[in-house]
């Protein structure tokens, strides 16, 4: 699940939460080995004490390149056919490279 807010510094940025199962493969490809074991050292521990956990990833969108996904993506919300597909193709552009929020923990 995502959301794409304006910060008030007016930045866009995209905040997308799920699983780690489906979370962690969406981070950036140079996010630091360290910040991924210690991650995922936590969600072992949360785990076994019986809580469930979600990963929450963050993007900084650059406006332009916004405002041509959000074309694409009222359009496949509004299309007859296929309406699901498309909106999951448009979902997908966005939930990529992602960034874990806040300062590393390793």
């Amino acid at each position: 699940m995502s959301v794409v807010i304006r910060a008030p510094n007016g930045r866009l940025v995209a905040f997308v939460k799920g699983a780690d199962s489906a979370m962690l493969p969406l981070l950036r490809p140079d996010t630091p080995e360290e910040v991924l074991e210690a991650t995922q050292r936590d969600l072992s521990f949360f785990a076994t004490q019986g809580l469930r956990t979600l990963v929450v990833g963050a993007r900084q969108l650059d406006p332009a390149w916004y405002a041509r996904w959000d074309e694409g993506y009222q359009s496949a919300a509004a299309a007859l056919h296929d309406r699901d597909e498309k909106v999951s193709a448009a979902a997908l552009e966005l939930e990529k490279e992602l960034e874990l929020p806040g300062p590393p923990y390793p």
